[in-house]
């Protein structure tokens, strides 16, 4: 990770620290205003949190009631299947949807830190998955804006921090999901990679493997910088290569804790397949709209979504003019696998983590209408979507 002399450089707090606090309490404002002045459906209670595909009341002993509105309002949704992994660990619920379609490390990670705090409840737990989210958020900025600022002019890494912490799902990289996380050591991994520290790039990936389905592709940028290094000749191979291999030790962790646990080293492809996702053409997640069977925000065939995904090719075909090849090749294949799952649900989230695409907003906007206009749109969709969350209305 950065040293503390790298965090306490100027660049660290003008552009990640400072945008991280702006932005985050903006959203804890909203999230606020809203719990107290908008409705929630129905059926609901201010200190539920989804678990185990059902509603789990966590107020036995300490409520995420009115009393703990910052955990209330950042626990929704698939929170609660991280919560109940970080807890119980994996289990398999036969013929219903199952928390073995989570990767472990963000829920261990949430585990280690409610042991550092102490914490003896599942509100407590939940802390532990928001404090993750948000450290993770910022070690995200810093290898961003170092990453760009090895690529671009400050001026562009600058704008990427921003960008990032202002585009619609923003919400997420602080709420108890593994965006965040996820994204820092994917930018990590690249960034080691781009400064040829081949081992410190290799054990990043490995842990951006054991972290969401698609982070074994990180060896992507990682093995083209690295072949690029050799001058694309193999005789030029030396062992630090061999640090590529902890990428996919990362993914078969997670098969083999499956195994150990719940005796099913695939029951993560079956609890995708329970949860609506499947290998399938990219064009056939579009079918839907072509029919006219969508809506403006929801679960299942959301205009959110559809303009996510169009936003998602456009940026992605615009970055082999951008950004080196390695992070092009990356954004290209990471977008076809998100558009191949058979859904266009949660596209929006799934954005966050694709790094190449706000490196290209960002060397877009030196423009500067593009970029008041994009900071203005952007963070306008991101308090929206704040007081959709924060109330139990789906979003991503």
């Amino acid at each position: 990770m950065f040293s503390l002399r790298q965090l306490r450089a100027h660049w660290f707090v003008r552009d990640a620290l400072i945008p991280f606090l702006v932005t985050r309490i903006a959203l804890l404002i909203i999230g606020l205003l809203s719990l107290h002045m908008l409705d929630q459906p129905r059926g609901l209670h201010a200190w539920q949190v989804a678990a185990d595909g059902h509603l789990a009341d966590c107020s036995d002993a300490n409520p995420l009631s009115a009393e703990r509105p910052l955990i209330n309002m950042a626990s929704r949704w698939d929170s609660g299947w991280l919560l109940s992994i970080a807890s119980h660990g994996y289990k398999i619920n036969p013929g219903h949807q199952s928390n073995t379609a989570c990767f472990p490390l963000y829920p261990l990670a949430m585990r280690a830190t409610n042991w550092l705090i102490h914490g003896r409840t599942q509100g407590d737990m939940l802390f532990a998955g928001i404090l993750v989210s948000n450290i993770a958020l910022l070690a995200a900025l810093a290898y961003l804006i170092a990453l760009a600022r090895l690529e671009f002019s400050e001026a562009v890494a600058t704008r990427a921090a921003w960008y990032l912490l202002v585009f619609p799902a923003t919400l997420y990289l602080s709420a108890v999901y593994t965006e965040s996380l996820f994204t820092a050591f994917l930018i990590g991994a690249v960034y080691r990679a781009r400064r040829a520290h081949w081992w410190r790039a290799g054990l990043l990936g490995g842990c951006a493997a054991a972290t969401r389905f698609n982070g074994f592709l990180v060896i992507i940028p990682i093995a083209m910088e690295y072949a690029a290094t050799c001058q694309w000749r193999w005789r030029n191979i030396r062992w630090p290569a061999l640090a590529l291999f902890i990428i996919p030790a990362g993914a078969g962790a997670f098969i083999l804790l499956l195994w150990y646990q719940v005796g099913d080293p695939l029951a993560y492809l079956q609890a995708q397949g329970i949860h609506a996702r499947h290998l399938a053409a990219p064009w056939t997640s579009f079918v839907p709209f072509l029919t006219g069977n969508y809506q403006p925000v929801g679960a299942e065939n959301s205009i959110l979504d559809l303009a996510a995904a169009l936003f998602l090719i456009v940026a992605v075909a615009w970055s082999w003019r951008v950004v080196r090849p390695g992070h092009a090749a990356f954004a290209t294949i990471t977008a076809v696998l998100i558009l191949s799952t058979g859904s266009l649900a949660s596209t929006i989230r799934y954005c966050l983590p694709v790094y190449p695409i706000f490196l290209v907003l960002a060397v877009v906007g030196q423009n500067q209408l593009f970029d008041r206009c994009y900071l203005a749109v952007a963070a306008g969709f991101s308090a929206f979507f704040m007081a959709l969350f924060a109330t139990w209305h789906w979003v991503a």
